[in-house]
């Protein structure tokens, strides 16, 4: 029996950590713009390994995960198979120098969806800033990587677009330099309960996402 959303969306907004430890997740497509659309599901049929936990995940005994795809678009994209649709919000991944203003996604503390999503990274940083009454300010951001751009830079430095722009402080900065788990491809979804955000990451490694999953953990 193919996977529905219905039977993947209670522990995806209740148990967000176990949603991504027993599933690999894909968010593919795009929209032009950050905001609330439309996610179709879908079961790819296929696995992939994943870790375990407890005495299995001591003797690193791993477990074949079922690969689901969360398409993004403007319309019911060709391979749907009736599988659910899902509204979210949508944060798109924006250029590094681009200006704040468009690169920086306010997330309502009330109305519209509980779940944001942002597509898969595979070398982006995602940015969290502090809550203000709730709402939450949040990028997806692309950095240069031609000649002079800021993959040089420490640590301290990286991504400054993302950390300036991150009204009331940075409270979190997922990216290559502040995740040693994040070497491939990463995953990144949001769910609201109670008016406050929270931010959850899956990382995969070996082949993009086709590699095993390596970890599955809170980020903010």
């Amino acid at each position: 029996m193919p996977i529905l959303l219905d039977d993947i969306l209670p522990e995806m907004t209740r148990d967000p950590v176990g949603f991504l430890r027993h599933y690999s997740v894909l968010i593919t497509g795009s929209h032009g713009y950050s905001g609330v659309v439309d996610a179709w599901f879908l079961d790819r049929d296929e696995t992939r390994t994943g870790f375990t936990t407890g005495w299995s995940g001591a003797l690193r005994r791993t477990r074949q995960r079922p690969l689901i795809e969360f398409i993004i678009g403007y319309g019911q994209p060709g391979n749907y198979a009736d599988g659910g649709t899902l509204r979210i919000w949508y944060v798109a991944m924006r250029q590094m120098n681009e200006q704040w203003v468009d690169t920086h996604t306010v997330l309502p503390s009330l109305g519209g969806p509980d779940i944001m999503m942002t597509s898969n990274l595979s070398g982006c940083s995602f940015g969290i800033g502090m809550p203000s009454a709730g709402a939450q300010i949040v990028s997806h951001i692309r950095p240069p990587n031609q000649l002079g751009g800021t993959a040089h830079l420490p640590h301290s430095q990286m991504d400054p677009t993302v950390q300036a722009g991150l009204r009331d402080g940075q409270l979190a900065l997922f990216s290559r330099a502040t995740q040693p788990a994040y070497t491939d491809w990463a995953t990144i979804i949001g769910i609201r309960r109670n008016g406050r955000w929270s931010f959850y990451a899956q990382t995969v490694e070996g082949g993009g996402w086709e590699g095993a999953i390596t970890g599955a953990f809170r980020i903010a």
